[in-house]
């Protein structure tokens, strides 16, 4: 059985503003399909239709049918130094055991 790496699953962020950064249309570096990453159709209730990929950036953008924003994701092996900033995320959280950052208060 092949071991699971934290740093590959998708997680979604909750909001579209980062420390004061508002994502839009124009942050878009080209479109990922929910396929890439394995989900279904039905995946966060059917409402995402895909990705785009924000510029220079290992974070995702969220769209719906109607190519309005509605979410942030990323997934942990893709981010930048910049982008683990702007999410308060840990530099060291890519060196630790996923036993070890779920253990994290």
């Amino acid at each position: 059985m092949e071991e699971f790496d934290m740093s590959d699953e998708l997680k979604l962020v909750g909001r579209t503003t980062l420390k004061g950064r508002t994502f839009n249309m124009g942050d878009s570096n080209g479109v990922v399909q929910k396929a890439t990453f394995g989900l279904p159709d039905s995946w966060y209730g059917g409402m995402v239709k895909e990705f785009r990929k924000v510029r220079d950036s290992g974070l995702l953008m969220c769209l719906d049918k109607r190519d309005n924003i509605i979410n942030l994701a990323y997934r942990i092996c893709d981010l930048t130094y910049q982008d683990r900033d702007l999410l308060g995320l840990d530099a060291d959280i890519l060196n630790e055991a996923p036993e070890k950052q779920s253990k994290k208060k």
